[in-house]
């Protein structure tokens, strides 16, 4: 089993969908946020490296994969689109992770704002480039929380590269293999979760505006219907009541959106799960990419068996 490194962890949604895979197991992981820290060592106990521009890496131990999803807020539509000017493109310290450790295999995750024409040439042609120059080829491609069954889109860039010699094909040419029963085709679609600090409510209702949109009555839902029936038999779990007793909002309704097991954050954490669950990695779609990279493995001793 491949011991699997992680750089800005979050609360795992990767790591967990990796591991349900079979490829491997986590080793260590990179975060800061305090509560992100609490919620994922309570799920993997496993050490902290802590800040990525502290961390010598010639003092960690080897792995067989570093994953991640490096700060998104660089790319984001909803952001200021600062790109590489915005202090959070770490890219730097990703690159010193690669070079020193050399991972068999990489996994990195971001928005598909990366793919934008300013970003593309600036950020991500670049990113390519150092790892082509690493030795690395490269599969890249956008796929979306509903290509997994979910009832909403999140679209995502996930770029995959190994020094495996069976080599990727080429270049944004990234080929999930998703049972077809999985994909959602439904419309509409929920929208995707934010990762705001706080959940926002209404001033005389009290319900929560995840949407821009207010009252989860049966007739605002009920387009949506479908698409949430489908997520539901996948999830083998009914959607959790939108509201609670009390008459606020009920945010399990983000965690079931994001693919999570019930109570995946302690309830110590309650009042932060919107914006963990909110910039958390689907981990459905992470554990397609673990299968993806179990075939090559498979396709790569084949090939070595034939060539010997």
């Amino acid at each position: 089993m491949y011991r699997i490194g992680s750089l800005f962890s979050g609360i795992g949604g990767l790591e967990l969908g990796l591991e349900r895979s079979g490829l491997g197991k986590t080793v260590w992981y990179s975060e800061i946020n305090q509560t992100s820290v609490a919620v994922y060592a309570s799920h993997w106990d496993v050490p902290n490296l802590g800040d990525i521009t502290e961390i010598d890496w010639s003092d960690v131990s080897p792995v067989d994969m570093v994953c991640g999803g490096f700060p998104c807020q660089p790319f984001s539509e909803i952001g200021k689109g600062q790109g590489i000017h915005d202090k959070r493109w770490l890219w730097s310290y990703i690159h010193d992770c690669l070079v020193t450790l050399r991972p068999r295999w990489i996994v990195l995750e971001n928005v598909r704002g990366l793919l934008f024409k300013t970003h593309r040439a600036a950020a991500f042609d670049p990113l390519c480039d150092d790892l082509r120059g690493m030795g690395y080829s490269i599969a890249y491609g956008i796929y979306g929380a509903s290509d997994v069954g979910a009832p909403h889109p999140r679209k995502r860039v996930l770029i995959v590269a190994t020094q495996l010699p069976n080599r990727l094909p080429a270049d944004e040419n990234l080929r999930l293999e998703i049972p077809a029963e999985w994909v959602n085709l439904h419309r509409p679609l929920l929208r995707t979760p934010l990762g705001q600090d706080e959940p926002r409510y209404h001033r005389r209702e009290r319900f929560w505006n995840v949407y821009e949109r207010l009252i989860w009555t049966s007739e605002w839902i009920t387009p949506y219907l479908p698409a949430i029936h489908h997520w539901e038999q996948l999830m083998e779990e009914p959607i959790p009541p939108f509201v609670r007793p009390d008459g606020m909002a009920n945010i399990e309704v983000i965690r079931w959106m994001m693919g999570f097991p019930p109570n995946w954050i302690p309830q110590p954490y309650l009042p932060k799960r919107n914006h963990q669950y909110g910039n958390a990695v689907v981990p459905q779609l992470a554990e397609r990419l673990g299968e993806y990279i179990l075939r090559h493995e498979r396709n790569s001793r084949q090939l070595g068996s034939i060539l010997a």
